[in-house]
């Protein structure tokens, strides 16, 4: 079995052969992204591969975080401690994915604090 290395500014699983240098997290994908003069962490997701499908049971979960944050970063959202929490009415800390981890529902979220997330 290949050994996967997750890439810091994509969020993506990928082959070691995908790294120049596995000692640093960035694939080859996203250092040409630099080098070209684009942001490579406001790229957009890419599918999940059938290989993180297989291997990476939390590929979903950390494809919908990495939305979170570009959409965030693009002003389409707010950060999460700016709400109150969902069911308690406290500090929100976290965003909430409580309809699953699906691609259609990366965005689908509730604003909840630590305490409540935790029995979410």
């Amino acid at each position: 079995m290949t050994k996967s290395i997750f890439c810091d500014y994509c969020g993506a699983f990928q082959p070691t052969s995908h790294f120049s240098n596995p000692d640093i997290p960035k694939c080859n994908d996203c250092r040409g992204a630099n080098e070209r003069g684009e942001s490579p962490a406001l790229r957009e997701p890419r599918e999940i591969t059938h290989y993180e499908a297989i291997y990476q049971p939390n590929a979903l979960i950390t494809r919908a975080h990495r939305a979170i944050a570009l959409a965030i970063k693009q002003g389409v959202m707010t950060r999460a401690d700016t709400h109150k929490c969902t069911y308690c009415g406290g500090p929100a800390k976290d965003w909430h994915h409580y309809a699953g981890y699906e691609e259609e529902n990366w965005l689908v979220v509730q604003a909840v604090c630590r305490s409540c997330h935790q029995y979410q």
